[in-house]
């Protein structure tokens, strides 16, 4: 006899997908149709570790490996949902690691800008560009702190991941009307256990600051601590 683990059917995901859907974001106040059809679609388990499968479809942040991890589906369908998307929209994706985020928002906008600043992540994310057929998604690898200057101005921003301070360089990137979303601590809570989902829209020079929901989510690096000038 094998002990090898059996693998759950493809009808099991299919299941757990449309059951988070109707369970988990429909009741959390999701109702962007577009948007939970592109989520009804696309396989989450395809963006996590073979060890983590079966809770892909959770309601939990979960672990991608080298101290990362994927927002929750709920926290991350609300985030997309405020950013409001519009079909020739320039959007940064901050950290979107394996690049479930990506996926989403390659269907949902013109051109998504995927900055990942880990090199293994960064490779699992070309593949899935390759697999999932991104062709609205250009990778770059660098500072998730930076953003990236080279594209700006973005219509839209989203942080995949929890900061307790946003570097103004960033907040410059955004186009005039431009959203940013992101997950909010204050500074020094270090543990993370509830923050704020925010969005920030950039009008008339000056950003208009808007609290969405209570939620956590696990701090970004990059985003932890403002730096200090020292003398």
């Amino acid at each position: 006899m094998s002990n090898t683990a059996a693998k759950p059917h493809p009808d099991f995901y299919a299941a757990a997908r449309f059951n988070m859907v109707e369970s988990q974001l429909r009741p959390n106040k999701v109702i962007n149709e577009k948007l939970l059809d592109i989520i009804g679609r696309l396989p989450r388990e395809a963006f996590v570790p073979a060890d983590q499968k079966s809770q892909a479809y959770s309601d939990n942040d979960i672990s991608v490996g080298y101290g990362r991890k994927m927002l929750a589906p709920m926290t991350l369908a609300r985030m997309i949902m405020a950013l409001n998307l519009q079909d020739e929209d320039r959007v940064l994706d901050i950290g979107p690691a394996t690049g479930y985020s990506s996926a989403i928002l390659n269907d949902l906008a013109g051109e998504i800008i995927a900055l990942e600043s880990d090199a293994a992540l960064t490779r699992q994310l070309q593949q899935n560009k390759i697999d999932f057929l991104l062709e609205n998604t250009r990778l770059v690898q660098g500072s998730l702190s930076d953003g990236y200057a080279a594209a700006s101005p973005y219509n839209a921003i989203i942080i995949e991941g929890a900061a307790q301070w946003i570097p103004e360089k960033i907040i410059n990137q955004l186009a005039e009307g431009g959203r940013m979303v992101c997950v909010v601590y204050p500074e020094g809570d270090l543990h993370g256990k509830i923050g704020e989902a925010r969005l920030y829209t950039k009008q008339a020079k000056a950003i208009i600051e808007q609290k969405l929901f209570d939620t956590a989510a696990p701090l970004l690096p990059g985003f932890v601590t403002r730096p200090k000038f020292v003398f």
